[in-house]
């Protein structure tokens, strides 16, 4: 027997493993995707929000610029 004889079914048995492993992974993910997303409420996501909202940096404000008043054309 030759010894490229001997590394074939080694080679088909290793590729054969890696399909039923990457196929059993995608069977997982595609049932992970299909679950049910739980509900949120109104007020959980309105809190959620608020927080958000209130710890956001403020804004950076330019020096402020000066103006007359209007009156009357010189």
């Amino acid at each position: 027997m030759r010894a490229a004889d001997k590394l074939v079914p080694a080679v088909a048995a290793r590729a054969l493993a890696s399909t039923v492993l990457r196929s059993s992974a995608v069977r997982e993910n595609s049932a992970a995707t299909n679950t049910a997303v739980p509900r949120v409420s109104r007020t959980i996501a309105r809190i959620d929000s608020k927080d958000a909202i209130t710890s956001a940096e403020p804004p950076i404000r330019s020096s402020p610029v000066l103006r007359r008043a209007p009156g009357p054309a010189d």
